[in-house]
């Protein structure tokens, strides 16, 4: 029988479809699904065309099951083309004749469904009164080398659980804005079982040298620890983790599976380090009184154990991941960590990605993998026959001849997309249709705003008052860091990512431009992440032509599970260059949260109340106004450190307090939004 190794997830969902994402690890005689109500009654099944798989390795093959609503007899009255809106459904996969109950996803310790022997569930509210959002989600970060940071995704999983009855609580929607995966930093134990489980699923494969151009690089030949001979910054890569990074479309398959939740394979199945030693290089070093020169591995069997306990650790708890989204619909937008580090972060990075022989395969696998693990399902796009054709060809055929024009047709791609609720969300792409002049780095060119804009023009319909979006990278950013990076010159520029928004004004100006043309928009909730730090700001804008004001609200959830950078370089900027004159940014208006300890503002210091960095999720909510549009409520910020323990940020969006620097705390009545 065909075993599911990775899912099943939710994604997007509407009235009219809800689509589910799984993996297999080989074609089915028979797959089938279905919506059930809680009075026990089908009202939605899989529709015949979904059950075709897209196969991207020998022992992979990708599903994207979609569920329409179908007739219920003695229900004549009801719409059958639409799923009912605030009702809470549940759903089974069949396989082989096997349902959820008896593959085993229903109990023990990785049970999928909220509730241990209840099958999975999701609703569709007429309005999505609470959204989650989340982002970069490292393995193995630590707090001191040894101990893990908390996995906020645990968090949001176990609240969900609670709430799961409750839809006034539990979210409809959850949107995960980048650095899902870390394919540039992988700590060794899971680069082992990353590759283990690539050879089980996809079998050797082959890319271009960097230098000849030709086939003579296999992956599963690289040892980790020695891919430094190809991950340098002459091919485009700026990690600091060159030994350990992904390379083949494998490997970054295997990265999604094991971090959301796969136990096709696990720490039992790391081998001993001697088994490892002799593939680790050594470095001389001096020992003794007589300086004897000696050979030492550059990774002891000490720094083995210790990440081992780390990367387990870690997997023991992916398993509320799965059970996440296996009960929430989710939506997904990259950053730069599911390819490489500072992934076209500057015009030479770009270039050399873009053009050395290697580093476009490596970037062409990791888009593959992204296309397939996360967008594939953020909306209904149907993925043409020739393109599945292409998958066939590239990664189970081996077919070089294919891989030219396939790599040409991903590196081109621009993978913006919109989601049709209400309210609305619109998510940027802000990595691959970048441009570089003199003016600066605008994150999005003229030709991705000439796509972009379809993507607005086709929310117009819905005359929305309330607009989510999602940048990856914040719009409005930490203004004082923002100053710094804008102020870094040339590779300085790597280790402070200096890729705010507000490094070309114009392209930040028609970015409102473009959102302006959706006439009854009042609010934009921005979603982002990427930094490492966390916080909320306020601006309102009224550079429409009608001078319409329009309030855009800045909330940035980050890390879900990491550290520094951003942690060690924010916190440096609120102790030091906050009360810089240099870099004040003037009516720059901070969100003052309300602690949850009951602590006031004031207890724990207006100048630094309004950012985090501890690991956190966020939810938002949204309701009505006096006029009865939709509109931002509340957000609160879900976070966790390892000495405070857990706690929470809850911010009133509705009248909320701010912080003016060089001003102090100001109320909502008050404040300058200009």
């Amino acid at each position: 029988m065909s075993a599911v190794i990775c899912g099943p997830m939710l994604r997007h969902a509407s009235p009219e479809v809800v689509y589910i994402w799984l993996v297999l690890d080989s074609k089915p005689n028979t797959i089938d699904a279905q919506v059930i109500r809680d009075d026990g009654k089908v009202v939605g099944r899989v529709t015949p065309q979904s059950l075709n798989a897209i196969q991207a390795g020998k022992q992979l093959f990708f599903y994207r099951l979609a569920l329409a609503p179908v007739k219920v007899s003695g229900e004549a009255d009801r719409d059958v083309s639409l799923f009912l809106a605030d009702t809470l459904f549940h759903y089974d996969i069949v396989i082989d004749g096997q349902n959820l109950a008896a593959q085993g996803f229903l109990n023990g310790e990785r049970y999928i469904g909220l509730t241990e022997g209840e099958n999975p569930s999701f609703f569709l509210p007429a309005m999505q009164t609470n959204i989650l959002q989340a982002s970069c989600r490292r393995p193995h970060a630590t707090v001191d080398g040894e101990q893990n940071v908390p996995d906020q995704i645990i968090d949001a999983c176990k609240r969900v659980q609670a709430d799961g009855n409750d839809l006034t609580k539990r979210p409809s929607q959850l949107f995960l804005t980048g650095d899902q995966i870390y394919a540039d930093d992988v700590a060794l134990p899971m680069g082992l079982l990353c590759s283990k489980l690539a050879s089980d699923l996809v079998g050797d494969e082959s890319m271009p040298n960097p230098e000849s151009g030709e086939l003579n690089v296999v992956p599963s030949d690289v040892a980790l620890l020695t891919r430094d001979q190809y991950i340098h910054s002459e091919n485009g890569f700026t990690t600091t983790e060159q030994k350990l990074h992904l390379m083949g479309f494998g490997e970054y398959v295997a990265m999604h599976m094991m971090t959301w939740g796969s136990d096709t394979v696990g720490v039992k199945d790391l081998p001993t380090y001697e088994e490892i030693q002799s593939s680790i290089p050594q470095k001389k070093i001096t020992r003794g009184p007589r300086a004897k020169k000696v050979l030492k591995p550059i990774y002891s069997e000490s720094d083995y154990q210790v990440d081992c306990k780390i990367i387990g650790r870690f997997l023991s708890g992916t398993h509320y991941a799965r059970r996440l989204m296996a009960n929430v619909p989710t939506y997904m937008m990259f950053d730069d960590h599911e390819i490489t580090d500072d992934w076209n972060l500057t015009k030479d990075i770009h270039q050399q990605l873009n053009t050395n022989p290697f580093s476009r395969r490596l970037v062409t696998n990791g888009l593959t993998a992204y296309w397939l693990c996360q967008h594939w399902g953020n909306v209904p796009e149907i993925i043409a026959e020739e393109d599945v054709r292409k998958i066939s060809d590239c990664f189970v055929q081996k077919n070089e001849a294919v891989f030219a024009e396939f790599e040409q047709k991903v590196l081109s791609r621009y993978w913006a997309y919109n989601v049709p609720t209400n309210p609305p969300v619109l998510v940027l792409d802000t990595r691959t249709k970048r441009h570089f002049s003199k003016q600066g780095l605008a994150l999005i060119s003229p030709q991705g705003f000439a796509l972009l804009r379809e993507l607005v023009d086709a929310l117009k319909a819905l005359e929305p008052a309330t607009l989510v979006l999602l940048s990856p990278t914040p719009v409005y950013g930490f203004s004082s860091l923002e100053s710094l990076q804008l102020g870094v010159p040339g590779d300085a520029a790597t280790v402070f990512d200096s890729e705010p928004w507000i490094a070309n004004e114009f392209s930040m100006a028609l970015l409102k431009h473009e959102l302006a043309a959706l006439h009854e928009l009042k609010h934009v909730v921005i979603l982002s992440g990427d930094v490492h730090y966390s916080f909320g700001r306020l601006d309102r804008d009224v550079s429409t032509v009608e001078g319409r004001a329009i309030d855009y609200y800045q909330l940035c959830s980050s890390p879900s599970c990491n550290i520094a950078p951003g942690h060690a370089i924010g916190q440096w900027v609120l102790e030091h260059v906050l009360d810089w004159d240099v870099f004040h940014k003037k009516h720059t208006q901070y969100l003052l949260p309300n602690i949850d300890c009951g602590e006031s503002v004031e207890d724990v210091g207006d100048s630094t109340a309004f950012i985090t960095s501890d690991t956190n999720v966020e939810m938002v909510s949204f309701g009505f106004d006096d006029q009865g549009s939709v509109c931002p409520k509340s957000a609160v910020l879900y976070c966790a450190d390892k000495d405070r323990g857990s706690y929470e940020w809850h911010y009133d969006l509705a009248k909320p307090n701010l912080y003016v620097i060089g001003v102090g705390k100001k109320n909502y009545s008050d404040a300058v939004l200009a």
